[in-house]
């Protein structure tokens, strides 16, 4: 079987998968002592490029123009924020990049859905749950994410309402969510 990226095989894939997954665990083994830091960020960005452009041309995600400029645009955010951002606003910062980490895991999944049911296809019970646990978690991750930033800013005081009804509400909004998950799964088991 060939890949989409000059009928490369297979193999082309899962090696830069593999030399991706390397270089993640040696910039994480970088980055746990500040003399190395730097150098395993890179190397881990470099992983990240690798994994990402293999991805997205080999199974034609995007056309190779699009990657490019979403890559150029990426770059030049990122740029930006590495002289911009003080050290001292870096808890902020990472809050934040963990919040669009979660809101794009519920985005994906919700996605996911709606693709299968764009063409056609049926929702099985296992992508209904793992999308409906993806759905709640990247949720609960983007909007949790967001309030400590803006804590860690002090763009958000203290609680606008009571300890007890903000404990309340949270509750609720759990629930309803989760109601909601196993409305869509048990609507899946029904259509079996």
């Amino acid at each position: 079987m060939t890949g989409v990226i000059g009928g490369l095989p297979d193999s082309v894939l899962q090696l830069a998968y593999l030399v991706a997954g390397v270089l993640f665990i040696q910039g994480l083994r970088d980055m746990t002592h500040p003399r190395t830091a730097t150098r395993g960020n890179m190397i881990s960005s470099g992983g990240m490029f690798l994994a990402v452009v293999f991805t997205v041309l080999w199974f034609e995600v995007l056309s190779p123009l699009v990657l490019g400029a979403g890559l150029l645009v990426g770059g030049a955010v990122g740029a930006w924020l590495a002289v911009s951002v003080e050290t001292t606003e870096m808890p902020q910062l990472v809050g934040l990049f963990n919040g669009f980490g979660g809101g794009a895991s519920a985005v994906v999944a919700g996605a996911e859905l709606i693709d299968v049911l764009a063409s056609g296809g049926s929702l099985s019970v296992g992508l209904t749950v793992t999308a409906s646990i993806a759905g709640i978690i990247g949720t609960v991750t983007f909007w949790g994410s967001l309030v400590a930033a803006g804590k860690l800013h002090g763009l958000v005081g203290g609680s606008p309402v009571g300890e007890t009804v903000g404990h309340a509400i949270k509750a609720v909004s759990l629930l309803a969510a989760v109601a909601a998950g196993v409305h869509l799964v048990e609507d899946r088991l029904l259509a079996r």
